[in-house]
């Protein structure tokens, strides 16, 4: 459920973000579970059971293709610097997001995205 408030008018995050959970399309092909992120953003320090869940983008893409981690970090923190533009398929930005992501294709008010979520 969370997922699906990240696309809220309410929800507290980037533009890019946001536009970045809307732009995926299957969240059972478009994200993975990894530790990339998390070491990328330097939040680690999670147990060894615990990765998150990000849509796949050119960050992740560098790392499994080899990309020393240094690098990748020094292109992240450049990302950064983008602030919105950092996100997308060719972006390096995190964008932490459950596999039902490919579900969700409008920014709504939490209150309509309850009131559907209770209707169905």
């Amino acid at each position: 459920m969370g997922t699906r408030f990240l696309a809220s008018n309410e929800a507290r995050i980037a533009r890019g973000y946001q536009m970045d959970v809307l732009r995926a399309n299957d969240g059972g092909i478009s994200t993975v579970r990894s530790k990339v992120y998390d070491t990328l953003r330097g939040t680690t320090g999670w147990p060894e059971r615990i990765g998150g869940r990000g849509i796949i983008n050119q960050s992740f893409l560098d790392a499994k293709g080899g990309k020393v981690t240094k690098d990748n970090m020094e292109a992240y923190a450049e990302a950064l610097k983008k602030g919105d533009a950092g996100w997308g398929e060719n972006g390096r930005l995190t964008t932490y997001a459950g596999t039902g992501v490919g579900l969700i294709d409008q920014v709504q008010p939490a209150a309509e995205i309850i009131e559907e979520i209770r209707n169905q």
